[in-house]
């Protein structure tokens, strides 16, 4: 892999000699320069060779069906995989259905544990968003409906709940949604990455508008927090009087990596790296050819669409046509977003998945596989990641890739594959 750093980069202007733009005569792969104390990192091709590419197995490891965990034979709804320093599998499961617990996995996929279930009461979940290992082994987990994360030690024994800071913000003007406050990720110091309300951004008048709100860097007890800046969070349509949707508007993606926050607002392939701090000290970039939103992709996602609505019981025919009618007047992006999804790996390689479709977590009719862009530590695009069609990529270890398949009747599992490093 290639990996210099700007320094690097200038010698090497200064031995080969330079276009205008920095980039390096007779090398345009990449180009790293400063701009006003933010390193900036442009990706033209990736790096890697085909021998060097890395690659997924073309059967899972194993697969932890729909029904382990129990003698309920209770289906799974993961909200979130992670995986442990000794390899045991943590599901978050209960987003809308489910266990209402973490589900605790050996490194082969066997049973193990139940932490958590469902409740009110300390250590209990109505909707577990998700889970993820914590200041070592520990485990913490977060609760949508009551707003807080509770943290466990690794045997599974309830320690302690950190409630999201609900901090006072302007209310929602009229004619708009406002956005649930939450927890989103934990820093590898043990401090949260949490939201309070957002609004949309009805300032420009109307047209295209951003949903936004503050991002917090809250403290391992909840007491105390540093906010890291405004930060978008999904693009809507703003009349002048209402809030539409916008079908195919991009999605802001954020995930977090020990001291570190990458964000990306999803409107062209550019991702920011911030400090603890909330500062922004790199941008990647990476080019990319946009693709227009098309008659055939509008009418796949309108037949997808009415096809999850019909799946609902309160929904009648009579609903469905009303519902096919008011898609058909729907406002669209003009041009797809450039990713759908965004992970670290243990390496501190930054993995964006290239668009596939609006949502993550449902069943989608897109039939290839997906393909990932993996770009290393020091910002430079790697190379690219095919997964299996109908494999929903969630977490990336040390020569695994674990992630969700989905059936055509609704059911869940996990699938774990192996992955293979060629020229890693």
């Amino acid at each position: 892999m290639r990996a210099p750093t700007t320094l690097v980069a200038a010698v090497v202007c200064s031995l080969l000699g330079c276009a205008p733009d920095g980039t390096p005569a007779g090398a345009t792969d990449f180009v790293v320069r400063d701009s006003a104390g933010v390193e900036i990192v442009e990706s033209v091709r990736p790096t890697w060779s085909d021998a060097e590419a890395w690659r997924l197995s073309e059967e899972p490891l194993f697969v932890i069906h729909a029904s382990d965990g129990g003698e309920e034979k209770q289906l799974l709804d993961p909200g979130s995989i992670d995986v442990d320093s000794g390899g045991r599998i943590l599901i978050a499961d209960g987003r809308a259905a489910g266990w209402d617990a973490v589900l605790v996995y050996d490194s082969l996929g066997r049973f193990e544990a139940e932490v958590g279930g469902p409740g009110r009461g300390p250590g209990e979940f109505g909707q577990l968003w998700w889970a993820s290992r914590y200041r070592g082994d520990s485990i913490a987990a977060f609760d949508m409906s009551d707003h807080r994360v509770a943290v466990f030690d690794p045997d599974g024994l309830f320690i302690r709940e950190v409630p999201t800071p609900l901090l006072p913000v302007p209310p929602p003007e009229r004619g708009t949604v406002a956005h649930a406050a939450g927890v989103d990720a934990v820093y590898g110091d043990g401090y949260f990455l949490a939201y309070p309300f957002g609004r949309l951004d009805t300032s420009g008048g109307p047209g295209p508008a951003w949903m936004r709100h503050l991002l917090l860097r809250v403290a391992p007890d909840g007491e105390s927090w540093d906010t890291l800046g405004t930060f978008e969070v999904s693009r809507a349509y703003w009349t002048g009087t209402a809030q539409e949707q916008e079908w195919f508007a991009p999605v802001a993606l954020s995930v977090v990596s020990e001291d570190r926050l990458y964000f990306g607002k999803g409107e062209t392939f550019e991702i920011g790296r911030y400090d603890a701090e909330g500062r922004l000290t790199r941008i990647i970039r990476r080019t990319y050819e946009s693709r227009a939103v098309t008659e055939a992709l509008r009418g796949q996602l309108r037949r997808w669409y009415l096809d999850r609505m019909r799946s609902s019981p309160e929904v009648d025919d009579q609903m469905i046509e009303f519902l096919g009618r008011r898609f058909d007047g729907g406002r669209f992006a003009r041009t797809l977003p450039p990713y759908s999804g965004m992970l670290v790996d243990p390496d501190g390689n930054l993995w964006v998945e290239e668009f596939r479709w609006p949502t993550r977590d449902d069943r989608s009719p897109v039939t290839g596989p997906a393909r990932w862009s993996v770009f290393g530590p020091e910002g430079f695009w790697l190379g690219n990641v095919e997964t299996p069609p109908g494999f929903i990529l969630r977490k990336v270890t040390e020569g695994r890739a674990l992630g969700l398949v989905i059936d055509e009747m609704d059911v869940k599992e996990v699938y774990v594959y192996g992955l293979e490093k060629q020229g890693g």
